[in-house]
């Protein structure tokens, strides 16, 4: 609950980058998880919700295939840090992040 009895509806955000020569413009979030279980459509809801670029940074999920493969096209970009993740549109490994970021604050 947030002040006198008011509900705070506001995602947990890990890391929200902004452009400080556009007035401190925020650009993109990046979620950060360790497993994705049910939290994938938590982070996929927030990034239609705040209509702003979400990426989700996760540390042991390979996509190997199923139904997160498909949902997380939805976010502006996956990044995993296991080497074994398996490329696919938006999923990509971690250490392609940089040059998208980059992209994504001009």
């Amino acid at each position: 609950m947030g002040k006198k009895g008011v509900r705070d509806y506001r995602p947990d955000i890990d890391i929200i980058l902004v452009r400080t020569d556009k007035g401190n413009k925020p650009m993109a979030i990046i979620s950060a998880k360790t497993t994705l279980a049910e939290r994938i459509m938590q982070t996929i809801t927030w990034s239609r919700y705040l209509k702003i670029k979400v990426l989700l940074v996760t540390a042991w999920e390979t996509f190997e295939s199923g139904a997160n493969r498909e949902r997380v096209q939805e976010l502006e970009g996956v990044y995993v840090c296991n080497k074994d993740v398996k490329e696919y549109g938006k999923i990509k490994i971690f250490s392609k992040i940089t040059k998208d970021l980059e992209r994504f604050c001009r």
